[in-house]
């Protein structure tokens, strides 16, 4: 792996890092630190994504206390409520209007092809 802040984050969710990995975990858990926990859960890979500090090997629970990650994950109605990353409203407004253009050219495509297969079947 030539990532070493990628490897990092692999080796502090395993809780396996040994002494001369550590600074690659270091390198990792500062480009995170006083960033929002969400969005650092939002990082992990879905093997990484336990529903409670508890779930973690103890070495990572002291990691995830320092960053500000609470006991549980899960919020009053029992799904998880740590992993939220919502789309700003430029890039949802962007998504939409990517997503009509591309109906409303499928749209003109049907429409075409319509009217040169109806052409060649009328001869007109």
């Amino acid at each position: 792996m030539h990532d070493s802040q990628e490897a990092g984050k692999y080796l502090f969710l395993s809780g396996l890092a040994e002494h001369r990995e550590e600074e690659w975990v270091e390198l990792f858990l500062s480009s995170v630190r006083g960033k929002p926990c969400e969005w650092i859960f939002s990082r992990f890979p879905s093997a990484g994504r336990k529903a409670s500090l508890a779930d973690y090997p103890e070495r990572v629970q002291t990691g995830l206390k320092s960053l500000g990650f609470p006991d549980d994950f899960r919020n009053k109605n029992g799904s998880l409520a740590l992993p939220v990353e919502k789309l700003s409203k430029f890039k949802e407004t962007m998504v939409v209007a990517i997503a009509l253009t591309i109906f409303l050219l499928m749209l003109l495509g049907l429409f075409n092809g319509l009217t040169v297969v109806g052409r060649w079947i009328f001869g007109k």
